[in-house]
């Protein structure tokens, strides 16, 4: 079950694991607005389908971002993509489309992919990298008004095992 705190955001403080039906049920469906929201949700399944058709189902996803609170009018989702490096770079130019800036104006998607390497492998470390970054971003809110950061969770989404209906990933219908 997804849940917030009395300021929107997501709880607990961590990555919150979950699978598409869960964050469309919280994040759209029970959401005020949740016409707009499901346009931006329209645009990130519509992102996974064409994506997965690319690359398979094998990567794991962060979702951050106004979206993933309960801000009545979100302006995107926040994506970030971890891929194996070995997929990565056989679909590189196949891919460049889905991450930032491409991922933006493409897919209306806030798009970003990570590198995965194993432990052993002499990148790892730029892996590990990125990781405690996109981490440290997702943890807290951008500076309010006072210059405090805020505490807030995120969402993991394992594509790996997602029942993707044969790459078929529609949102159920809006009710506003």
């Amino acid at each position: 079950m997804i849940a917030f705190d009395k300021y929107g955001n997501l709880t607990p403080y961590d990555i919150v694991e979950s699978n598409l039906c869960e964050f469309e049920k919280y994040l759209v469906n029970e959401m005020k607005n949740n016409k707009h929201r499901y346009q931006l949700y329209s645009s990130y399944t519509n992102y996974i389908q064409k994506l997965n058709k690319i690359i398979g189902k094998d990567y794991y996803q962060w979702l951050n971002g106004s979206f993933v609170t309960k801000t009545a009018k979100p302006n995107d989702i926040d994506v970030v993509s971890f891929i194996d490096h070995s997929i990565v770079e056989k679909y590189d130019s196949e891919i460049n489309s889905f991450f930032y800036p491409l991922s933006k104006s493409i897919h209306n998607v806030d798009a970003y992919i990570v590198k995965t390497y194993p432990n052993e492998h002499s990148k790892y470390k730029f892996f590990k990298s990125d990781n405690l970054y996109w981490m440290h971003q997702f943890l807290k809110t951008k500076p309010n008004r006072a210059g405090k950061l805020v505490n807030k969770g995120f969402i993991k989404i394992d594509m790996c095992h997602e029942k993707l209906q044969q790459q078929n990933i529609k949102p159920t219908k809006s009710n506003s």
